[in-house]
């Protein structure tokens, strides 16, 4: 569900079987949604990784209310960027090969075994399951922080 965002496949398996059978318009709408989908998550992706690297940046403006330069917030902070950086590459990746696949490569290597759909539907859900996890890095980096009292 998070690859393409429904419930099964069985919507690209019939705009590939139509582009088979001449009809190209309907696999070619599948991979510009597909597209697009991917580039709103480069987009958020990419708004998450400046986030995160302000607050590996800059130091805090009152430290009693947030410090997130100490040592626990600060790792998952450097945990969420670097986890960001991957969801960027691969969605950047993906959505250049989207744009150049074939229908019938699409059938006869990324379809030819049940490991190689795994695989495809993992490769494409990681952008989103990692910007999943940079969030509750990031949220919990910067929850991290208890105040001493004096």
């Amino acid at each position: 569900m998070c690859a393409y965002g429904e419930p099964n496949l069985d919507f690209l398996w019939e705009s590939i079987k139509l582009a088979e059978e001449g009809n190209e318009s309907v696999w070619a709408e599948e991979q510009r949604r597909a597209s697009d989908q991917q580039n709103n998550i480069l987009v958020l992706a990419g708004l998450l990784l400046v986030t995160s690297a302000v607050f590996i940046t800059t130091s805090p403006p009152d430290k009693s209310l947030l410090d997130h330069t100490r040592r626990g917030p600060y790792l998952l902070i450097c945990g969420a960027f670097g986890i960001l950086m991957g969801g960027i590459i691969v969605t950047s990746i993906c959505i250049l090969v989207s744009r150049k696949i074939r229908a019938d490569h699409t059938e006869n290597v990324f379809f030819a075994s049940t490991l190689r759909v795994y695989c495809r539907l993992i490769l494409l859900s990681y952008p989103s399951l990692s910007i999943g996890v940079a969030v509750l890095l990031l949220a919990f980096g910067n929850a991290l922080y208890v105040p001493s009292t004096p």
